[in-house]
């Protein structure tokens, strides 16, 4: 899981910071474009027994006064050498859900590649309640991940995530 955090980190960094149109490779220059903030979770996805079968990690980020309010990335990697076997090719439907266990957000399964098992998409949320909803959620460690699959012994792997941390409103340097 120690490897996915800073994967996740500069994937929803980038992400944030290109789309507010500036690089975010040079970081020595002035601030520059619009405000944006990031919640992060990360969790380790287990069958059965106690063996990790993949790392989570969902991100919700915002820009400050853009026209989207807000986007969600989620990503599940294999650990170690691993190729994502038992679980690569079988997720066939993951979603957010509250602690009572009602659907929030329909999360993108597209098989990746090596040891992605989900590939990480970016999801628009185009309604602010909802981007505040999932925020407040996964700051408060109430958002469960599900990952339905076509395996017989696991049709249904629930994941509590814990609480996130927020990055707070911060802007991209740019020359």
């Amino acid at each position: 899981m120690t490897r996915l955090r800073p994967v996740i980190g500069v994937v929803a960094f980038a992400g944030l910071a290109t789309l507010s149109g500036c690089s975010p490779i040079t970081f020595d220059g002035e601030p520059c474009g619009p405000e944006f903030r990031s919640v992060q979770a990360t969790a380790d996805v287990r069958g059965s027994t106690t063996t990790v079968l993949v790392s989570v990690s969902v991100t919700i980020g915002e820009i400050r006064g853009d026209s989207v309010p807000g986007a969600l990335l989620f990503m599940a990697t294999a650990n170690g050498s691993s190729t994502g076997e038992p679980l690569k090719g079988h997720v066939s439907h993951a979603a957010l859900l509250d602690a009572g266990g009602a659907a929030l957000h329909e999360l993108p399964t597209r098989v990746g590649y090596g040891n992605v098992v989900v590939i990480p998409d970016d999801i628009p949320i185009r309604d602010a309640s909802t981007v505040a909803a999932l925020r407040d959620r996964l700051l408060n460690g109430s958002l469960i991940l599900l990952l339905r699959t076509d395996l017989p012994d696991m049709p249904e792997l629930r994941t509590p995530l814990p609480r996130a941390r927020d990055s707070g409103f911060q802007r991209a340097r740019c020359v």
